[in-house]
Formats: C-alpha cells, sequence, structure tokens
C-alpha cells in the first residue's frame, strides 16, 4: 500500500511542474488545445507522419479550429499491451495536461476483421471469445493508466470505448450501405494493399476492408463525441488519410491525423511484442511482466537509448527533460532511474473496468432437403426441358459452365430477381414468367428478392400459378439483416480480393471508380448461392445480368453449379 501510494504521489510531483510550466490558458477548455499539444508533439520528435502533411507548422489554422479530443486505438489482437502501445498511452495522458479530452478505442470489432497494416502476410483469424477476453484485459490496462492521471489532474477527460458498442447492432446490409461511400481505386492506393496484391500472396477481403471499419469508428467518434483527431502508430498513414476523406464526405468537416514513430531500442529492433521473445517481451500487465521486471527494463538503458525514450514517453515538459539530460553526467543512472520511477509508477496504478460482448445472431438455417438419384436424374431432365423452352423461345442467350463442354445441369433452378430499388422491372419478370415455367416440365424453383415488397409483388405473381406451392419465395435482405456486419466480414476472408477485382465487368468499371458495395454485392450473391446449393439443392441460375465473369466467378465456387443468361434485351425490344 505504502509503495502504490508513493507512485501516485510521484506522478502528482511529475505533472504538477508540468502544469505550473504551462501557459494558464490550459487550465480551462480551449480551441486551440490540439495545437498546443502537436507543437509539443513536434518538439519530442514524435510525429512521423501526418495528414493533412506538415503538422503543426503548416496547419496551424486547421488545429486552432478543431475542438480539443482526439482517439487513439487498440485492437485486442493480444492479451495484453506492451512497451511499444505505451507510446501511445502516454501521448493520449499527456493531451489532457494541454486540457485536450483523450477517447481510447478498444477494437474488438476491428481486431476480428484484421489489419493488413506493416504486414506481408495474413493475420491469423481470431475467435470471438478469445477477442472478447484480450479486450477485457487491455481496457483494464488503459482504464488504470487513464485513471492514473486522472487521479492527480481531476479535471482531465478520458474515455475508454469499445467500438463493438457500436458494430454489434449493424448488419450485412447496414455495412453494404457503408461501403457505397468507398470507391474501389481510392483503396487500392493504400500502400498496405498495394504491398500485398503486388505479392504472390494478396489479400483477403476481410482485411481489404478493414479500412473502412475504422473510417467509419473515426466518424462515429467525429458525431457523437466532436472528435476530429487522430493519433496512430507508424503504420496507420492510410487509415488515418481514408478516414479524413470519408468524415469529409459525411459531414462537411475536416480533420487530421498524425502517425507516431516507431520506437526501437539501440540495435534497431522492434520495441514491443512482435520481434521479442516471449522472455523479453515488456507487457504491462503485471502477471505477464512483474513491476520488477518492468522497472528494470527502462533502468537498464543506455544513457543516448534513456534520453531518447525520456522526450517520448514522460509526461514531464520538454523543457524540464532537456535540463535533466543537461545535468546528467555520463554513466551516472540518474536518466534511466527517472524514466523508471516515472514509467513504472503510471503503469502499475489499481483500477480496471471490465467489457462484455453480446453474441452475434446465428444465420437462418432452411430445413435440408435430400435428393435421392433418382430425383436428381428426373430433376436433370426437368432442366433440359427448360433450356430447351428457353432456346426456342429465344430468350437464351449462353449457357455459364465451369468449361466450355457441354453442361450436365443438375439439382432445382433459381434466380435473384430486383435491384436495390423497391420495384420490379420488366426483366425482373422475364426470369419470374421461365421459372414459372418451369414447373411444367417439373421443376420446382426458388425465387430470391431483395426487399419485403419485392417478395410480396413476387408472391402475387406466384399465387396465379398452375403450380404455385412448387414455388419457394425468399427476401434475402432479411437473411443479412441477421447477420453482424462482422460475421459477414469475417466469413469473407476466403474471398481473394485482387481475384475479384480481375473479373471483367470491374476492371471495365476500374476507370470511372467502383464502388465497395459492388464487391459486397457478388461476395453476398455468391454466399446466397452456396447456402441455395447446401440447403435446397439449387445448382442452377437464370440470370438476366449481363455480368457473365460474376457468374463464372460463382460457378468456381460451388461444385457442380452452372447458369443460364437470359438475353434480356433483345426479348424486351420485341
Amino acid at each position: 500500500m505504502l509503495l502504490a501510494v508513493r507512485r501516485i504521489q510521484r506522478i502528482r510531483h511529475i505533472c504538477s511542474r508540468y502544469a505550473s510550466s504551462s501557459s494558464q490558458t490550459r487550465d480551462a477548455p480551449s480551441v486551440g488545445a490540439l495545437l498546443d499539444f502537436c507543437v509539443d508533439l513536434k518538439e519530442r520528435k514524435l510525429i512521423s507522419e501526418s495528414h493533412p502533411p506538415n503538422i503543426p507548422d503548416k496547419q496551424r489554422e486547421l488545429l486552432n479550429n478543431l475542438p480539443g479530443v482526439l482517439y487513439a486505438g487498440f485492437d485486442p489482437t493480444a492479451d495484453g499491451l506492451h512497451v511499444g502501445n505505451l507510446l501511445i498511452l502516454t501521448a493520449l495522458c499527456r493531451s489532457t495536461l494541454f486540457n485536450c479530452e483523450a477517447i481510447a478505442v478498444v477494437g474488438s470489432a476491428t481486431a476480428l476483421i484484421g489489419d493488413p497494416s506493416g504486414r506481408n502476410s495474413e493475420r491469423d483469424e481470431l475467435q470471438k471469445s478469445t477477442v472478447a477476453s484480450n479486450s477485457a484485459e487491455i481496457s483494464e490496462q488503459i482504464e488504470k493508466i487513464l485513471g492514473n492521471v486522472r487521479k492527480i489532474k481531476n479535471e482531465a477527460k478520458t474515455r475508454v470505448l469499445n467500438n463493438m458498442d457500436w458494430w454489434n447492432d449493424k448488419n450485412a446490409n447496414d455495412f453494404r450501405q457503408i461501403s457505397e461511400h468507398f470507391r474501389v481505386g481510392n483503396m487500392l492506393r493504400m500502400g498496405a494493399i498495394k504491398t500485398r496484391l503486388d505479392e504472390v500472396a494478396g489479400i483477403n477481403y476481410s482485411e481489404f476492408c478493414y479500412q473502412i471499419f475504422q473510417s467509419a469508428d473515426w466518424n462515429y467518434l467525429a458525431e457523437k463525441y466532436n472528435c476530429y483527431f487522430q493519433m496512430g502508430g507508424s503504420d496507420q498513414l492510410g487509415h488515418i488519410d481514408s478516414g479524413y476523406d470519408f468524415i469529409r464526405r459525411m459531414t462537411g468537416q475536416l480533420s487530421a491525423g498524425i502517425c507516431l514513430p516507431l520506437v526501437t531500442d539501440d540495435k534497431g529492433r522492434k520495441l514491443g511484442k512482435s520481434v521479442s521473445s516471449g522472455r523479453r517481451a515488456i507487457w504491462l500487465d503485471r502477471k505477464k511482466t512483474s513491476p520488477k521486471d518492468f522497472y528494470d527494463f527502462f533502468y537498464s538503458q543506455s544513457d543516448e537509448m534513456a534520453a531518447k525514450l525520456l522526450m517520448y514517453y514522460s509526461l514531464r515538459p520538454v523543457g524540464e527533460i532537456r535540463d535533466l539530460i543537461a545535468h546528467s553526467g555520463p554513466n551516472e543512472g540518474q536518466l534511466q532511474r527517472e524514466l523508471a520511477e516515472e514509467m513504472t509508477s503510471l503503469v502499475h496504478g489499481d483500477s480496471g473496468v471490465q467489457v462484455e460482448h453480446a453474441q452475434a445472431i446465428k444465420f437462418p438455417s432452411f430445413q435440408h432437403i435430400r435428393m435421392s438419384d433418382e430425383e436428381r436424374t428426373q430433376t436433370s431432365h426437368c432442366l433440359d426441358k427448360l433450356r430447351k423452352d428457353l432456346s426456342e423461345r429465344r430468350i437464351l442467350s449462353h449457357v455459364v459452365s465451369a468449361d466450355d463442354r457441354r453442361v450436365e445441369m443438375n439439382g432445382r433452378p433459381f434466380s435473384k430477381i430486383g435491384s436495390s430499388s423497391v420495384d420490379l422491372k420488366l426483366v425482373d419478370l422475364l426470369s419470374i414468367t421461365a421459372l414459372l415455367r418451369s414447373t411444367e416440365f417439373g421443376c420446382k424453383p426458388v425465387i430470391l428478392t431483395n426487399s419485403s415488397l419485392q417478395a410480396e409483388a413476387v408472391n402475387a405473381i406466384v399465387s396465379n400459378c398452375s403450380k404455385s406451392n412448387e414455388v419457394e419465395v425468399y427476401d434475402t435482405s432479411s437473411w443479412w439483416s441477421q447477420i453482424s456486419c462482422l460475421d459477414f466480414v469475417r466469413e469473407a476472408r476466403s474471398f481473394r480480393t485482387e481475384d475479384m477485382l480481375n473479373l471483367r465487368s470491374l476492371q471495365s468499371q476500374m476507370n470511372t471508380g467502383v464502388s465497395n458495395d459492388v464487391l459486397i454485392e457478388l461476395i453476398m450473391s455468391i454466399k446466397e448461392w452456396e447456402k441455395l446449393s447446401s440447403d435446397r439443392h439449387c445448382l442452377l441460375q437464370i440470370a438476366t445480368d449481363n455480368r457473365s465473369d460474376f457468374l463464372e466467378y460463382g460457378i468456381r465456387r460451388i461444385p457442380g453449379s452452372a447458369a443460364i443468361r437470359i438475353d434480356a434485351e433483345e426479348q424486351t425490344s420485341r
């Protein structure tokens, strides 16, 4: 207990000296707080990159007009934070001494997706239970550190949030609407994406759209907490750039962000967990690294390294640190002792918070239909009759298959009709009537729609068919509304972004711009087909869409599948 009291007294003493050396305007809220804070960061050499460029020198007017609120994110990909993460945490703490409000966002949602930044290979997919456990540990560690600042400065404004709180309620349809604001061409220009696509490994769709999640996080904080400033690690400039554009598009407001430098030791090795052995990794959790080992880590630094880390990590004013360095003799250990005492006092406090996460809603399942060999043969004959009928009516454009050989069609036919708009179009009737005629040949078709209103309209048409009981109609929007956007994006890991972008239909649009929701539409359509194939034995799709390469892409993923494309333009022009 005595040791804990001494540590709190030590922090209070340090920060009281900081406050006395600061301008008196910092004792009251100030719209220029961010500018003062950024000037301090520059003096400490803690700004490696920024957007807009040249913060603070060329962006003084912008920083003066931004609210004094800033945030940093921490994805719980491990069960604790390390000394590399401490750099951003101490910067958040220091910002409160300039009268800024500091927000730490624990990224439970984004950890489930995977940040491609700074990596040459894909991240291992984390289980939800693992992320939830990691989030609780990291939230507690952050709250302890920010709590120590609140103890010595009662008016310090800090928050610890979890982005699962706003993503958990969003479904796949919500995510698709958000994605409409992101152009694929712009997303491809991010450094991490370009690097991965230039390599053999490529990038899965989940990691490709990570930038959408982080941009939406920042926009949420801007709208709810008036936060238009972000701090990130050395590899986060692309995400900051993307978020800047998204906020301006959604709110019309300007924002700004900075990247802190990568902290390395005397030998140029990353100061953190990624390149350290399990024994040498220095964690903020006392269960993984004891307070004594934590203290010894900072105390064992060289004079040069201790001076650098004091400037990086300490909450002291820059002038005081410079005086301390100037009056410190070689090999005296004074710098190391001051650094070790301050960091140990700041990190090992007594407070915590626990985070609970709601479970994602499961995807609704059909009653599974199993087909005997006899039924499969009969269905194949029915589909041959359907193909012949479409050909005789001169509306069959061509059959899409996995290769150029004749297709042995199996399974039940289905069609996805209706665009994102509410009303059905003339081309939709072409698919519907084709499927209704198929009942005369013994087929049992399935019709998918994009909304409940479309489903009602289709059901009204189907009710006039003599064999309406053989037709199933489903509203896919109700399916996707029950799938969390996180589950959807995690499921999309199996889709290679580079493969989708190589499709002819997308290549032809790249110059004019492709919205990310086109990729989501493609993924959704294939997941729907996979679901129907598994649970309804629907292997043949009747399509009016002229994007035959989309159909080919789905056929390559679904064994035994094929598609018939109807030439809607020729038929409707008659």
